[in-house]
């Protein structure tokens, strides 16, 4: 049961398959890592000492990558009709015990990469290091995740079993009571039903906190009669320097993955902006949400994320299924060029989604951080105090709660930690070789902490990151962004906004009431939601259109390309920028106009594909 480390790529898509290896110290043949190296198995050695976080990868990477990879190159290699590529992605994204959308995205990409990779590769021996080094990778980011959970079981579990022996101290204590009365009040069967019930959620805590320790061990393989940790911290991992950006990374992963050494691949240049604008055409979605300032953390967001995520895997699966079937080289060469667009566009949006990981991961922390205070203060209030039974409920409860968000909290770290660790191998950091896993479990741990503080900084380094004019005032979207119609009250300019207030001169005699004739028409309101067909044919004589409303104003060049490609029937239009002021905000509002209105049907189809648009 290696359910809580299948959360991450290669390893889940290969069936979690992290059984112990036999004991021999004979080399075998794997055919990974170059001409003069073969990957040897051997007996784990034991563990000396407490286990830290880079002990733990260095350990799950050496003693699970050959049989993890072995099961991927047949599930890449494999010509089962029963399975296809399509198949293993199909299963990935429809099982609902595999986790969030993210995840989902980051795991079939991680297929679809490998799976292009392999295919690109100048040789078999090239493609088995590929798919060995992203075995190996997968692993370590599980053995990050689940340190957490055996850290704060270690602890827990001595926390548990002393609440534990209290309930059963308490009901004892009943029992003897309804011996001696008869009877119990109504207040007092509940109390009595509340320690049944903490009792049983205790045990099942403590039961998954157990089997988590036993997985972790598994997959480190420890035998030892105890397992210490060193340290409730993961060092460096779950310190993310604030200024790194998405593009920066994104950047590094252009110009470092491994899957781009080829010769085929070695042969065409890709710059950052060119596959940005490649993403901005297939796949549209995301970019127009991202634009209009939507986060991960955002339902609607997050599925559009997975079904990229979802698309790109596909997209590619199938250039690549094409590339085999060539014959002629003319046609080759073209679809060569066609599957690293691909490629390197996957590859993009996969650094895009393991960055939103650890976004979401920090929100989380954040969120959960609030929770436990918020609880402490309410047991601080019941402590102490003379309470009834019904009291003496809540507080039992509320001390259950504040222990499983206390556990919640440092796998949350540990999710952070991993998320980091992953979207730096994304973004191209690449350990494992063959040589390196062939070394010991010390030697490798060194070599991963020195490089995860080092050479990921020389790495991000050679990537290039746009700077941020010095006085620039971009708006912190979060504050604002809230609520069903935040993008159409921002439109509308309905944001609150201060105002001053007008005091009539009396001495100036009030202006003659306006005739009938001169009365403003009646104000049309705006049908609610973003994406409601508009009605009353009033709304079809409007002459402007709004498409969006951004903070900058490539934002709405971009857009424009987008949207153009999309619905051909906006090309008879021009565009236009105009600039608007939102609480002293800078926005750059993307317009189209015509003397004679008629925008109603077109407005109605894109709000009907999910189009914000605004007729005014």
């Amino acid at each position: 049961m290696l359910r809580k480390f299948c959360l991450w790529g290669a390893l889940l898509l290969a069936g979690c398959t992290a059984t112990p290896e036999k004991s021999t110290d004979a080399v075998e043949n794997a055919g990974v890592g170059g001409a003069h190296c073969v990957l040897m198995t051997s007996v784990p050695e034991e563990v000396d000492g407490k286990l830290n976080t880079y002990d733990a990868m260095a350990r799950a990477a050496k003693y699970n990558a050959k049989p993890v990879s072995e099961n991927m190159k047949q599930k890449i290699f494999s010509a089962n009709p029963n399975l296809s590529p399509k198949d293993i992605i199909d299963n990935v994204l429809n099982n609902p015990a595999q986790g969030s959308e993210l995840y989902n995205g980051i795991r079939v990409l991680d297929y679809a990469i490998m799976y292009a990779g392999a295919y690109l590769a100048d040789s078999q021996q090239q493609a088995d290091d590929l798919i060995l080094q992203r075995s190996a990778q997968s692993l370590a980011v599980a053995a990050v995740k689940v340190q957490g959970d055996v850290w704060i079981a270690n602890r827990k579990i001595r926390e548990i079993n002393r609440m534990l022996d209290q309930q059963n101290k308490d009901l004892l204590a009943f029992e003897a009571y309804y011996r001696t009365v008869g009877k119990l009040s109504e207040e007092e069967q509940s109390y009595r039903s509340s320690l049944d019930v903490a009792i049983r959620k205790l045990k099942e805590t403590r039961e998954s906190l157990i089997a988590s320790t036993l997985e972790y061990r598994k997959l480190v393989k420890d035998k030892s009669e105890s397992l210490e940790l060193d340290g409730r911290r993961f060092y460096e991992l779950d310190h993310f320097e604030a200024s790194l950006s998405e593009e920066l990374f994104e950047q590094a992963a252009l110009a470092g993955r491994p899957e781009f050494k080829s010769a085929k691949a070695q042969s065409k240049g890709y710059s950052f902006a060119s596959i940005n604008r490649y993403l901005a055409y297939h796949y549209d979605e995301v970019e127009r949400l991202k634009l209009n300032g939507y986060k991960a953390n955002n339902e609607l967001y997050a599925n559009a994320l997975e079904k990229q995520a979802a698309r790109a895997a596909s997209s590619l699966i199938d250039a690549i299924v094409v590339l085999r079937t060539q014959t002629k080289p003319e046609d080759t060469f073209a679809q060569q060029d066609k599957v690293l667009d691909e490629l390197a566009a996957a590859i993009m949006i996969q650094n895009r989604l393991a960055f939103e990981a650890v976004g979401t991961a920090t929100l989380d922390y954040e969120l959960v951080l609030s929770k436990i205070k918020t609880l402490k203060k309410e047991i601080n209030l019941l402590k102490n105090r003379s309470l009834n039974y019904a009291q003496k409920e809540q507080l039992l409860d509320k001390k259950i709660q504040l222990l499983n968000l206390e556990i919640l909290e440092a796998r949350v770290v540990a999710d952070r930690a991993a998320a980091v660790v992953g979207l730096y191998f994304y973004a191209g950091y690449a350990p494992f070789e063959c040589q390196l896993l062939n070394q010991r479990p010390a030697y490798i741990a060194k070599v991963l902490k020195e490089g995860l503080n080092t050479d990921r900084v020389k790495m991000l380094a050679k990537s290039w990151q746009e700077k941020t004019p010095v006085g620039s005032n971009v708006p912190e979207i979060e504050k604002w962004a809230i609520g069903e119609n935040w993008l159409e009250d921002v439109l509308e300019n309905k944001v609150t906004e201060k105002k001053p207030v007008v005091v009539p001169d009396q001495r100036i005699s009030p202006a003659k009431p306006k005739t009938k004739a001169d009365a403003e028409p009646q104000k049309l309101v705006q049908p609610e939601g973003d994406y409601t067909p508009y009605t009353n044919p009033e709304f079809n004589k409007r002459k402007v259109m709004q498409l969006g409303s951004y903070v900058e104003p490539k934002n709405a060049d971009l857009d424009w390309n987008i949207l153009s490609n999309l619905y051909p029937e906006l090309k008879k239009y021009k565009p236009k920028t105009e600039k608007s002021y939102v609480n002293g905000v800078l926005y750059y509002r993307l317009l189209i106009k015509s003397p004679s209105g008629g925008f109603m049907a077109l407005c109605n189809k894109l709000r009907q594909d999910r189009v914000q648009c605004l007729l005014k």
